[in-house]
């Protein structure tokens, strides 16, 4: 789309969120994340009663005098926004994409950050990471992601959550919110998965269309796998085909849910046919 187009499209997603900001967050957006820690402020003389555990031991000795370090609480958050640009993504059975409702949920949360005074960043993947916009405070920053989130052209059809994963351990140094925002149609992620969760307060944000939770019975098809090509002719309408696919289904999605719950990680599953307000009122609610 041609400059006026896109500024066109921002200020109307800008315009849509204000109200679903409020809606959901309703002022407590801070409360529902884990504490952001603390930072470096300055030193002092140790007073008695002071924790010796704070004792700054290169001042003390440079100085000959007790010193302690003092923290001061880090006001300001920062929340990481990755979103899964591969060939599944772009997946649609009824009128939006696990994409478009991808960049919509994106926008939400991005628009929530920056409301907050807290500073937001952008990730987008597949099997690599294609873009990374550092985080910062302020809408027009905001406007510069929804650029870079509208316009993206994948270089590649495929996906990998645990490049992304490694990727945001050695790029994102302090203690963030991470929202991974994918179909999470990926294997062999569980170890820097939980690398990351271990450092972050990491949220998977899991989309499907409803196709993927159940194929309906339509006779001969042929299914295709977005990210690799492969095609297959199926009899959906077959009982033993809808006993395996459910089984498989099932299967995944268990596993899934298992190695989120050992991490102490809870997904937030949507589908593009449902609308997002009460699901993310819910899930912040009880955080």
């Amino acid at each position: 789309m041609n400059a006026e187009e896109l500024l066109k499209k921002i200020r109307t997603i800008d315009i849509q969120t204000k109200g679903w900001v409020d809606s959901i967050f309703s002022g407590a957006y801070h409360s529902r994340f884990k504490g952001q820690g603390l930072h470096f402020n300055d030193v002092r003389h140790y007073a008695f009663g002071d924790d010796v555990r704070r004792i700054d031991w290169a001042v003390t000795a440079k100085l000959n005098e007790p010193y302690i370090k003092e923290f001061e609480e880090e006001r300001d958050m920062v929340a990481m926004i990755a979103v899964d640009m591969s060939q599944s993504q772009f997946y649609q059975s009824q009128d939006a994409s696990k994409l478009d409702r991808a960049l919509e949920l994106a926008a939400i949360l991005g628009f929530s950050a920056v409301s907050n005074g807290d500073q937001v960043g952008l990730v987008l993947f597949t099997d690599t990471v294609e873009t990374f916009i550092p985080p910062k405070q302020g809408k027009q920053h905001m406007y510069a992601i929804l650029s870079r989130l509208l316009n993206h052209q994948p270089a590649s059809n495929q996906t990998n959550i645990s490049q992304l994963c490694e990727t945001l351990m050695n790029a994102v140094r302090r203690k963030s919110v991470i929202f991974i925002i994918s179909d999470f149609i990926c294997d062999n992620y569980d170890t820097n998965f939980r690398r990351l969760a271990q450092k972050h307060d990491v949220i998977p944000v899991i989309i499907q269309d409803p196709i993927e939770q159940h194929i309906p019975s339509a006779g001969m098809v042929v299914l295709k796998d977005a990210e690799t090509g492969e095609e297959v002719i199926c009899d959906t309408k077959s009982a033993h085909f809808q006993s395996a696919i459910s089984t498989v289904l099932n299967s995944r999605r268990a596993r899934r849910d298992r190695m989120f719950q050992s991490m102490g990680v809870r997904a937030l599953n949507l589908s593009t046919t449902d609308e997002f307000i009460r699901p993310l009122q819910q899930y912040f609610k009880v955080r």
